[in-house]
């Protein structure tokens, strides 16, 4: 799915289940990482989940591949 695509909910008026942007988070290390985000509102629709990844051998999998490493240390 690109980038601000959309599925629809089939309901007029209902947001859609799933949605795909991209953010900018600045981490106070890294420095500003674009990431790739998939939103996916639950059929409950009290909960969304956020997914954050971004494309294979970009800087950006690199930081990330690296914060799943060092978690919590000081970098």
């Amino acid at each position: 799915m690109a980038a601000g695509d959309s599925t629809s909910s089939g309901g007029r008026g209902a947001p859609p289940p799933w949605r795909a942007t991209t953010k900018s988070i600045r981490h106070p290390s890294l420095g500003t990482l674009s990431l790739d985000c998939d939103i996916m509102l639950l059929p409950d629709g009290h909960q969304t989940v956020l997914v954050y990844s971004a494309e294979p051998g970009s800087p950006e999998a690199t930081a990330l591949d690296m914060l799943r490493v060092i978690g919590l240390q000081q970098v």
